[in-house]
């Protein structure tokens, strides 16, 4: 592997490149976690093929998510992702011993956004072990409480004081009620689109993979409506292995507190 950015370097360990992320992250912001996206694409930016992002990462993409997760205290997905994917935010048996040598839970938090609380129950996610499960919901699932009760026998439920639950309230929630301080946001893409929008964001991790997803997909990086003028981007690091870049970039604008 080699480094282009910021000094350049060759033959590098490219499982090592994320090894001391944690200690590169700046103080959280008051009032919510310091945010990371982390997102793969291919060159003609598409973040799914077939619904899936899964096929677009290379064995070290796939690991090197696992090492980025090691680096934050939870894990964030939307629920379209969840329906989607296969999650699983564990960080496996490595990097959960070298978390527990820094005095964190072995595995990081695991949440979920919802707005109705409509989420297949019978996913790997909801059984899991020794890893914390967090659903955050709209407030129309208290409406529903055989769901409700569903979902609480399998993890702990936040519901939101609005139908969907808002960006700020998100970021404010896992900060105070469950102690997130570095948060790690895979998706999906309106996820991302709302959590930008609303200045949550405070640096990305994107893979471009080698690859050529066609014009059958739609999903970008980021969806939802336009975002309020174009958030500059400072770039943070890039690697290059196998025709595959690994690039970070921090919001080099003013983020909000939340």
């Amino acid at each position: 592997m080699q480094r282009l950015y910021p000094t350049p370097a060759a033959d590098l360990d490219p499982d090592a490149i994320y090894d001391d992320l944690r200690d590169q992250l700046p103080k959280p912001p008051a009032g919510r976690p310091y945010t990371m996206l982390n997102m793969v694409t291919s060159v003609d930016g598409k973040a799914a093929v077939r619904g899936k992002a899964a096929p677009l990462g290379s064995d070290l993409d796939h690991r090197l998510m696992r090492a980025i997760r090691a680096a934050n205290d939870a894990v964030l997905n939307g629920a379209g992702t969840l329906r989607a994917e296969g999650i699983d935010s564990r960080v496996g048996a490595a990097w959960g011993a070298r978390r527990a040598a820094r005095g964190l839970p072995a595995q990081p938090l695991t949440a979920v956004v919802t707005r109705a609380g409509d989420l297949p129950l019978d996913r790997g996610w909801f059984r899991h072990e020794g890893i914390e499960r967090v659903v955050l919901a709209g407030a129309g699932l208290a409406a529903d409480p055989d769901r409700h009760a569903a979902l609480a026998a399998r993890a702990r439920v936040i519901l939101a004081p609005t139908p969907e639950p808002e960006p700020a309230w998100i970021a404010r929630t896992l900060r105070e009620a469950c102690g997130v301080r570095y948060l790690l946001v895979e998706g999906g893409p309106h996820l991302n689109g709302a959590l930008i929008a609303a200045g949550l964001v405070d640096e990305i991790c994107w893979t471009l993979a080698p690859k050529i997803a066609g014009g059958g997909e739609r999903l970008t990086l980021v969806e939802g409506p336009a975002l309020p003028g174009l958030p500059p981007l400072a770039l943070a690091s890039a690697y290059l292995h196998e025709d595959e870049l690994f690039l970070r970039y921090r919001f080099a604008g003013p983020r909000a507190a939340g």
